[in-house]
């Protein structure tokens, strides 16, 4: 894509979908500093998270508003400058969700993978009561062991 269409592309979206995308470049780039620097341990601290799981229900306005948290940072991190991972998505979703008051999970999990150096592959995803917010490609192949709320 051109610079031009994408500036076109965001023109084009709502004054609440440009601010939301703003939100979630600059929380995509403190989840990179994040996971880069700072001891999971630490980083969930910071952003309160909890072991386990939120309940599932949840109202159609805050499904309504996760997906567009979810469409927000994809978007961000797709746009980056440097590699975004899974976990980086997650945390970034997470804490955007947070400041609505929308209640997320965000799951780790494990797989065995032969093409991995030591044979273990790792993913992240956060999932809203039954919608999954980031990290839906090839979830269901983890195994989850961890959840934090």
């Amino acid at each position: 894509m051109s610079l031009i269409g994408g500036v076109r592309r965001l023109r084009a979206r709502s004054g609440a979908e440009r601010r939301l995308l703003v939100e979630a470049v600059v929380a995509v780039a403190l989840a990179r500093v994040a996971v880069r620097l700072v001891p999971m341990r630490r980083t969930a601290r910071l952003l309160k998270l909890k072991a386990g799981e939120t309940a599932a229900g949840l109202e159609p306005a805050q499904v309504h508003d996760a997906n567009a948290v979810g469409w927000a940072v994809r978007a961000a991190a797709a746009r980056m400058p440097w590699r975004t991972t899974c976990l980086m998505e997650a945390l970034a979703a997470s804490a955007l969700l947070r400041r609505r008051r929308i209640p997320a999970t965000l799951y780790l999990g494990v797989a065995t993978d032969g093409s991995a150096a030591d044979g273990i592959a790792a993913h992240a995803w956060l999932c809203c009561g039954e919608t999954i917010v980031v990290g839906r490609r090839g979830h269901e192949q983890f195994t989850p062991v961890a959840s934090f709320s």
